[in-house]
Parts: C-alpha cells; structure tokens; sequence
C-alpha cells in the first residue's frame, strides 16, 4: 500500500538533539504510528518516515499522590501513572477554562431581584442587621 512501511525491528528511535525539539522516529515506533494514521496494514512493505514531537516534563509527587495513582491504576481506572496524571491535568485544565469564561449570566435573575427589593425599599440596613442578630444572640443566651 503507498506511503507505508516495514515494521522492521532493526532500528530504534532517533532522537533530536535537545528533547524539545521535534524527532524522526526510525523502525517499529516510527512505522507503526505512521501506519496508523494511513490505514496501513501492520505489516506493511513501503517505505517512509514519520514524525513524532515529543516533549517530556518531570513531575515530583508526594507519597500520598504516587500511592493514589497507584491505586486507581491497580483498580483498572487508568492504564497507567502517566495516563491518570495526564487525564486529571487536562479534566482540570477543562474546569478552570470553563471558570474563565463564565459570564455569570446564570446569576443575573437573582442581582435583578436584588436590585428590585432594594428599589421598593425592601432591605435591611448594616446596623439594622447587627441589632437583629446581637439581639437574637442575646435570646439565644437566655
């Protein structure tokens, strides 16, 4: 099929010189990831390169965090240490976007009502609310 590639065993990867930078990867990882994305079969006899960019970080964690991921791994949740961490990161990363972009607008009935009682002078002052709630205390006390 064109634009595959051997699954030859000989080579191994190849990376760039700094780990940031994109790298070619040679034999099986290289072949199978390109045949992957070409709907090639696995076994395939053409010829090609592909590229991968990998970019790797290192993330110190505590022993409580290390034995949580450990867990939920043993219990089959994720496949591995580095998928849970990865998936946890990106569900989380969801989470603040969706904090960031709220417009409050669910909250705008409630301040519309607000602002209405307040303009039929329906409202407690501060001092009103401190007399109430020291004088409730006070009944509280006995």
């Amino acid at each position: 099929m064109p634009g595959c590639r051997p699954l030859d065993r000989g080579a191994g990867p190849n990376p760039g010189p700094d780990w940031r930078e994109p790298r070619a990867v040679e034999g099986p990882a290289g072949a199978k990831a390109q045949n992957m994305a070409a709907g090639c079969p696995l076994n395939s006899a053409a010829k090609s390169t592909a590229i991968v960019v990998q970019r790797m970080m290192t993330i110190t964690l505590t022993p409580e965090q290390e034995a949580w991921f450990k867990t939920h791994v043993a219990r089959g949740q994720f496949a591995s240490v580095e998928d849970a961490a990865r998936q946890l990161i990106d569900e989380r990363i969801a989470e603040r976007a969706a904090e960031e972009s709220d417009d409050l607008a669910w909250a705008k009935p409630d301040v519309d009502e607000a602002r209405a009682a307040v303009a039929r002078g329906e409202y407690v002052t501060l001092e009103e609310h401190r007399d109430h709630n020291a004088a409730l205390l006070a009944s509280l006390k006995g």
